[in-house]
């Protein structure tokens, strides 16, 4: 399976600027879609610009959460000198 936060530049970049440049004049039936997925929801109301900024900020956020996690595992798999779990 591929990893889309290893790739570079990672899968989840491209989603974000994707999201942030998202048209909607151009990609009319994927700006209908979303409505239609949040008609009566909390999000019904929202512009689809509004929908694509805040995905894009939610992915920046993980992505950033996970690479700070996959840092601190190698240090972790580094062994005891980069592991204080490790030392005895």
């Amino acid at each position: 399976m591929r990893n889309v936060f290893l790739d570079e530049p990672p899968m989840a970049e491209g989603f974000e600027a994707w999201c942030r440049n998202f048209d909607i004049d151009e990609q009319t039936d994927i700006a209908e879609g979303l409505n239609y997925l949040v008609k009566r929801s909390i999000y019904d109301g929202q512009s689809v610009r509004q929908l694509t900024n805040n995905a894009a900020d939610v992915i920046k956020r993980i992505l950033q959460d996970w690479k700070n996690e996959w840092v601190r595992l190698e240090k972790e798999e580094a062994g005891p000198s980069g592991c204080w779990s490790c030392r005895k």
